[in-house]
């Protein structure tokens, strides 16, 4: 249970380590929408090598991890666009 506690924690920083990544450069949003095949089948493998070996465990975490993704897209898309808006100013 701990070890599902730990994992559920490191995966819902996605997001930040995507803001942190984009602000920098080193990830854009049109990089993280062309490799979303691949991102999904990750996440589906993380979860059931990451979970209890059930498939309620595996959606559990894979969902909300797949819709983490596609918010860390717009989060990258939102500080690109700002970077951009910036050195326009």
């Amino acid at each position: 249970m701990a070890r599902l506690c730990f994992t559920f924690g490191i995966v819902f920083q996605i997001p930040v380590i995507v803001l942190i990544l984009s602000s920098v450069g080193l990830v854009t949003p049109s990089f993280l929408l062309k490799q979303w095949r691949y991102a999904v089948v990750g996440i589906f493998v993380g979860a059931a090598v990451l979970t209890p070996p059930d498939i309620i465990s595996q959606l559990m975490m894979a969902l909300p991890v797949l819709f983490l993704y596609i918010g860390s897209v717009l989060i990258a898309y939102i500080t690109v666009r700002r970077k951009e808006k910036r050195k326009e100013d």
